[in-house]
């Protein structure tokens, strides 16, 4: 009996979790791929106009839902700027917003002691590619 109950349980918990979509945080894929998307011509544009060369791309999970990140620098010591798409929002959109910036990237600014290795190159029209 105890047997058919617990059998049942795992069931209906996995049934759940799979039905519930992605698990975990975006993948960078996924992030770079909305990142990419005709819909964020905005914030390409602006990050082809500042003329920044490299992209460190991650998804991440918190209290507020899923979110995509896209940090854009050139090297060590330069500016940056952080972008953040924020998928669980009430009203989302497919715009990433400009979140942060910093004037020397990787210096011990807003939090970045040691800098995060890119994993994305900006084209020159603001659209990311995989290292």
């Amino acid at each position: 009996m105890w047997n058919r109950v617990w059998l049942l349980l795992i069931t209906a918990a996995f049934v759940s979790a799979t039905s519930c979509g992605q698990v975990g945080p975006p993948s960078v894929a996924d992030c770079m791929m909305r990142w990419n998307g005709q819909d964020n011509a905005k914030s390409q544009t602006a990050v082809a106009a500042a003329g920044f060369s490299r992209a460190t791309v991650f998804g991440w999970s918190g209290e507020g839902g899923d979110h995509c990140f896209t940090t854009v620098f050139t090297r060590q010591g330069e500016p940056w700027a952080t972008y953040v798409l924020w998928l669980d929002a009430p009203n989302p959109g497919p715009e990433f917003g400009r979140n942060t910036t910093g004037l020397r990237y990787g210096t011990g600014e807003l939090g970045a002691e040691k800098p995060v290795a890119a994993n994305a190159v900006v084209r020159s029209n603001g659209t990311l590619s995989v290292v």
